[in-house]
């Protein structure tokens, strides 16, 4: 019996409340009697007319009650619980009379009716559960039964598979993520299913209710076998052996065998890892080759080897790569002329080359050219230490080219200059000559540059004045051609050394001749003979007369005031 609430009015109160009289685990329902007692707490109430109700019932009540407690109505009612077997609901009650009236109101709640059991994979409530590795230990599925009459069957599902884990269970059962879930799952690691639990009472199914689950593909990763070589047939050629690798040199292949995805999984890449540098690879057979290329590395390193299959799970190897240190050949070179001029030419190479296990060896070639022209010549060998004599003519500046190469086939170029052998000053004491800035050329001489010092001063086409007859190239060497006969100097702008003429064809022109004036004596004629002169004096006289001046003159050549000299030209 249950009171839900109570009103209290002039000389009595009204109570509600409600009996269970069953409930039904099948049917998740109550059987309920709702009850109203009417409370007289004086010696006893009286009214012309009264109704009580609850839960809907309405009853006519007398006119008299003594002192006491009497059901004046009641309600007998099935009512339909929550899916999860509870109950709750407000329930009221009015008594009205003509004499006082009054509501009780309330809530109520029945007991919980027992229903389908959640399962749960760890303790409950809580459900969802990582239970494990596919294909590994058993784990327990716990029912958390409401009531010791349920049983239990117990079902899976996952992806595109169903089937039964056990039947009658009571409060758990065992069970073991079968092997073949993995091939559900061949991109992912790790994939969710769902237990599903059937309550029954008796034969009678209470409910479903489920639980999802993860599990995970474990021993799974991926296997392979892996190897690397050198694949520069130079490189090997040295070393003698594909597993030595030449720094810089040597071409680095990784080969992937034998590489084979578990539990459904495919392959899907590799990758080399070196110094914390990938090289990838896409991985659809069982094998594939990983072209590294060279390595700028100088010493022994790890090269980690890795798979990767869908589930993007993964298995590393380790291979030790062995290194030879090598370097770009390279040399100290001392180039010098003997005695800082002559032709002859010192050069030695002091090469520095990578060893490789004393397997490596040096070549040195030295060519050369006048810095003038624009092709060498051909190479020769020069011996690694050893100071060689190479003839560079001293007149010339030299450009030198020195060439060192390895077995690897790898070089290096030096470019070098000689300059010409020419000291600033010179005495050649067998020519008894002196040279600046060249090696003198003539005897008993003094040359610059080349030149002896009367080339400088007198060239081809020099004209030399002297008061001596001795021939020019008596004193300065080169052919001399002497001018002869009268010639005067005359500057000019083209033409020059070109005689304009002889001194008998220079006469006199009359504009060059001083003012001056000739005496003239009148002769008159008459008759036919002789010359005729007519003048007129005064009118006294006409005629024409022909007059004849006194003639003076030799018509010598004109010489000015002049100094008698010798005179050559340069000719070669």
């Amino acid at each position: 019996m249950g009171s839900v609430a109570r009103v209290y009015l002039s000389g009595c109160n009204y109570e509600i409340g409600y009996d269970l009289i069953s409930q039904s685990t099948e049917n998740n329902t109550s059987y309920v009697k709702f009850w109203g007692i009417l409370h007289v707490t004086n010696s006893y109430v009286a009214w012309s007319r009264g109704t009580a109700n609850v839960w809907g019932s309405n009853t006519t009540l007398s006119t008299r009650y003594n002192k006491g407690d009497y059901e004046v109505t009641n309600q007998y009612v099935t009512l339909y619980h929550n899916s999860d077997g509870s109950y709750s609901h407000s329930l009221g009650g009015t008594l009205s009379t003509s004499y006082t009236s009054g509501t009780a109101q309330g809530t109520f709640s029945l007991p919980t009716i027992a229903r389908a059991s959640q399962p749960s994979c760890i303790t409950w409530p809580n459900t969802t559960s990582n239970v494990g590795a596919i294909g590994g230990d058993p784990f327990y599925i716990h029912m958390n039964r409401k009531s010791t009459a349920f049983t239990h069957t117990v079902r899976y599902s996952w992806y595109n598979k169903s089937g039964t884990i056990a039947t009658n269970v009571t409060d758990n059962c065992q069970w073991s993520i079968p092997a073949d879930f993995s091939e559900d799952i061949p991109n992912a690691a790790t994939g969710s299913g769902t237990i599903y639990v059937d309550t029954y009472n008796g034969s009678t199914l209470i409910g479903t209710k489920s639980v999802v689950f993860y599990c995970n593909v474990v021993n799974s990763n991926p296997t392979f076998d892996c190897a690397y070589l050198d694949t520069n047939s130079t490189a090997v050629a040295i070393t003698q052996n594909n597993q030595q690798l030449i720094q810089n040199i040597s071409t680095l292949r990784v080969n992937i065998t034998n590489a084979r995805a578990l539990n459904y999984a495919s392959l899907s890449s590799a990758k080399v890892t070196i110094n914390g540098v990938d090289y990838d690879a896409t991985l659809s057979g069982s094998s594939v080759s990983i072209d590294v290329g060279t390595l700028n590395i100088a010493q022994n390193i790890d090269a980690v080897v890795t798979v990767i299959d869908s589930r993007n799970l993964t298995t590393s190897k380790t291979l030790n790569l062995q290194i030879l240190e090598w370097q770009q050949p390279n040399a100290i070179i001392t180039l010098n002329r003997q005695s800082n001029f002559y032709s002859e030419t010192d050069i030695n190479v002091d090469a520095n080359y990578s060893s490789l296990d004393n397997k490596n060896t040096i070549t040195i070639q030295v060519r050369y050219k006048k810095a003038s022209d624009s092709t060498y010549g051909a190479y020769e060998t020069l011996q690694d230490n050893v100071t060689a004599v190479i003839t560079l003519d001293n007149l010339y500046q030299w450009d030198v080219q020195v060439k060192l190469t390895d077995r690897t086939g790898a070089s290096t170029t030096y470019n070098l200059s000689v300059d010409r052998g020419m000291p600033i000053f010179y005495i050649d004491r067998l020519k008894r000559s002196i040279g600046i800035d060249c090696f003198p050329t003539q005897e008993t001489s003094l040359e610059i540059l080349g030149k002896t010092i009367y080339d400088m001063i007198y060239p081809v086409g020099s004209i030399y004045i002297s008061v001596a007859a001795t021939n020019p190239e008596t004193l300065f060497g080169g052919t001399w051609e002497q001018i002869t006969g009268d010639a005067y100097l005359k500057i000019v702008t083209e033409n020059a050394g070109t005689l304009a003429g002889t001194s008998s064809e220079h006469k006199i022109p009359l504009s060059s001749i001083p003012s001056h004036n000739h005496s003239v004596e009148r002769v008159a004629q008459y008759g036919n003979s002789g010359s005729t002169a007519n003048f007129t004096s005064g009118n006294a006289w006409q005629g024409v007369s022909g007059v004849n001046t006194s003639d003076a003159g030799g018509g010598q050549a004109y010489y000015p005031y002049y100094l008698g000299v010798y005179v050559w030209k340069r000719t070669a």
